[in-house]
């Protein structure tokens, strides 16, 4: 599976609390040793969605010739600052973009019409529709396969993707880590499959919907080398997902690294169920180090070891290599980081 990764490093530091003591009558004492607090802090940078997404332009290759090929900004707030996360829709015949006005803001091109509906800004073209509530913290996205495809997908055909992506607010080793959970609400709202029981084939057509952590090693024998730490939400082929290990081989433009995901019965026991929402919380630092013995399995990262590993990036969102027409809304998304005393 094509895997695709924002490369911004935007740096927050946290307030690092001391414990002081006070001086005695004398005055000439030493102050007592208090041990410092660990440091906790949010990795991702904008969980609230406030300051939009850079849209990359669709890039199937057989896009129409009047498709929008130019990057964009969805700007639903008029914020000045730059957008943190980036919005791909690699593999789509149709795009954000197209047949929409737009306007330049501080220099940028931006969406110039909004659709806000029931507390949601609404984007939405052929194939796609994104919605976002600040206020919730809220986002809802859906790919729309049918729209994209003609014909049922064949071996090594390129398909549809709808992925938000951001740096993290800062590179953490992860010796230096007591804890890393993550923590959201989601929801499936769409799921229509389009194909007959003929036409479907299961290692060819399905609707995905994951999260994936950019793992890098500072090795100098494995520099430049990295791993997928895959976080499932949903596959529309199956309820329960067992821990799964795999090269990202088998179409063009595929890295070659290693694929590591998560089993869903961890966090996700009874898999996603149309209209229920799902509350996860889950400290995934332990599995992080389990990603990393499963690749050295399949020869990835053998100069490497936990110490050595840390994490710039991720990904959220769908990749529909069926016809299949999904939606899933994620609420509170976050990611504490916390450091060992």
């Amino acid at each position: 599976m094509k895997k695709y990764f924002l490369v911004i490093i935007t740096l927050i530091m946290c307030i690092l609390l001391h414990g002081c003591g006070n001086d005695s009558e004398k005055g000439n004492e030493d102050k007592p040793n208090v041990p410092e607090e660990p440091k906790i802090y949010e990795m991702i940078v904008d969980n609230h969605f406030e300051n939009g997404f850079n849209v990359s332009p669709a890039n199937h290759t057989n896009s129409p010739a009047d498709r929008f090929s130019l990057s964009t900004r969805i700007n639903y707030n008029k914020v000045s600052s730059g957008a943190t996360w980036s919005l791909a829709q690699h593999g789509c015949i149709h795009g954000f973009a197209d047949g929409v006005e737009l306007e330049k803001l501080n220099g940028e091109l931006v969406f110039k019409n909004n659709n806000f509906i029931d507390g949601y800004y609404v984007y939405e073209d052929v194939s796609k529709v994104l919605k976002v509530n600040s206020e919730k913290s809220a986002l809802y996205m859906e790919l729309n396969a049918s729209k994209e495809f003609t014909s049922p997908r064949k071996n090594k055909e390129e398909w549809p993707h709808l992925l938000v992506q951001e740096a993290f607010s800062k590179q953490v080793m992860f010796n230096e880590l007591e804890s890393l959970k993550l923590s959201l609400d989601v929801t499936l709202h769409k799921e229509i499959n389009h194909l007959s029981e003929e036409e479907f084939d299961s290692s060819l057509h399905t609707s995905q919907y994951i999260m994936y952590i950019y793992v890098c090693s500072n090795s100098a024998l494995d520099a430049g080398e990295f791993l997928y730490f895959g976080i499932p939400l949903y596959d529309y082929r199956y309820k329960i997902m067992n821990e799964a290990g795999m090269i990202d081989a088998g179409t063009a433009g595929n890295t070659g690294k290693f694929i590591y995901q998560m089993p869903t019965y961890e966090y996700l026991p009874n898999g996603l169920v149309l209209g229920v929402k799902n509350h996860i919380e889950i400290d995934i630092l332990s599995s992080i180090a389990r990603s990393l013995v499963l690749a050295q399995q399949y020869g990835k990262l053998m100069n490497s070891n936990i110490n050595d590993l840390y994490i710039t990036s991720f990904n959220i969102g769908f990749e529909n290599p069926g016809t299949i027409d999904t939606a899933i809304e994620i609420e509170g998304l976050s990611l504490i980081a916390t450091e060992k005393e």
